[in-house]
């Protein structure tokens, strides 16, 4: 299976997308707030990536904790738009010592090591650069533009080359 962990802040929204709408209605956010705010033209993109690769996704944004499963999440994606099939979101974890669950690499690597799937291939869809152990998977978005024709292209050429969890070719 072909994974995208995938954050949202920065990927499918952006602020090129805020003020298209602050331009467009004079306010800031529409009547779901920020947490309603999807670029359809970045959605586009993530179904042509999910579409070319058979690519599943995996949410690991911070907006896993609005829902309470995979599922959940899904029907939000869906009604926006969003084609790819959920497969799991990264934990919630908390831990004294880590106040944020940990870098995203760790609970991604969490979330690899405790799949039941064979993940033969993934990418990181993010914004943000705390993704070591996995830092060779990223593929980093701006939060300026969101995700943009030439990260679609990356992360295709990264799914479509068959790799293990340990990052060694098959």
């Amino acid at each position: 299976m072909k994974v995208i962990f995938l954050d949202i802040d920065g990927v499918l929204n952006s602020g090129a997308l805020f003020m298209r709408f602050h331009e467009q209605h004079g306010r800031v956010c529409g009547s779901g707030g920020m947490h309603e705010q999807l670029d359809p033209e970045a959605i586009q993109r993530l179904n042509s990536l999910t579409e070319q690769t058979g690519a599943k996704i995996v949410l690991s944004s911070t907006w896993r904790m609005h829902y309470g499963s995979a599922e959940e999440a899904q029907e939000f994606f869906w009604r926006h738009d969003v084609e790819a099939p959920f497969v799991g979101m990264t934990d919630t974890e908390w831990s004294p010592w880590d106040e944020h669950f940990g870098d995203r690499g760790q609970q991604i690597d969490r979330w690899l090591k405790a799949s039941l799937a064979t993940v033969s291939s993934f990418v990181i869809l993010d914004d943000d650069s705390d993704m070591a152990p996995h830092m060779d998977r990223l593929v980093r978005t701006s939060y300026q533009t969101g995700l943009t024709d030439c990260e679609v292209d990356k992360a295709i050429a990264m799914l479509n080359k068959e790799e293990t969890n340990d990052g060694e070719d098959q």
